[in-house]
């Protein structure tokens, strides 16, 4: 045979096992876990914020949701949570017991930002169907930081629970254009919960 001949077809098998090859689905075994997607989840979600913090100027587009715990106790909680990862919240500042119910004449909520991961069977991380988009990493961390400087009003006054920081919160990323309104989702759940909440947490 002669080499030229010898060489093309070489080259036709070498590509026909590379299309072969990248044709292939990715299969996950029948037995993974919860946890071992979980733990995949959270590779991907690391190899994103690589990703952006490698190349800060591209967009960024990030899921938006409402986290909720202790749902329909004297402890009900909310919380927005961004790119799955990043929470936003208002909370008693301490020293005060974080198992005493709270009472009317209680300081300011203080909002502030914190890592993440809902574990507990009493807490719900609602699904908004909403997206925010930033511009790059850097608009992203200066909204992050604006979040956690929202006045508050004194509890029980309207403006100054938990679901009203989350309220605010959306209405400022509404605001700056980052999220096109506030999700509906949100807003039935905030119109139907607020007074039944506000009722068992703070009187």
């Amino acid at each position: 045979m002669p080499p030229m001949l010898q060489v093309l077809l070489a080259l036709l098998w070498a590509s026909a096992c590379f299309l072969t090859t990248i044709a292939s689905p990715v299969m996950i075994p029948a037995n993974i876990g919860d946890n071992d997607l979980a733990g995949m989840a959270r590779v991907v979600e690391n190899r994103q914020a690589f990703s952006r913090r490698t190349n800060p100027g591209q967009s960024i587009k990030v899921p938006v949701k409402l986290w909720i715990a202790n749902k329909g106790t004297s402890h009900e909680h909310w919380a927005l949570v961004i790119d799955s990862k990043h929470g936003f919240d208002a909370q008693v500042p301490p020293p005060l017991d974080p198992f005493e119910k709270p009472r009317k004449s209680e300081p300011l909520l203080i909002p502030h930002k914190f890592d993440f991961r809902a574990e507990s069977s009493t807490e719900q991380l609602e699904d908004l169907d909403c997206d925010a988009v930033f511009k790059n990493q850097q608009e992203m961390d200066k909204v992050f930081l604006e979040l956690t400087q929202i006045p508050m009003k004194k509890v029980p006054t309207k403006g100054g629970s938990c679901m009203d920081y989350v309220h605010m919160a959306l209405g400022a990323l509404q605001k700056g254009g980052h999220i096109a309104k506030i999700p509906p989702i949100f807003a039935e759940l905030f119109n139907q919960d607020y007074k039944k909440v506000m009722e068992m947490t703070w009187e």
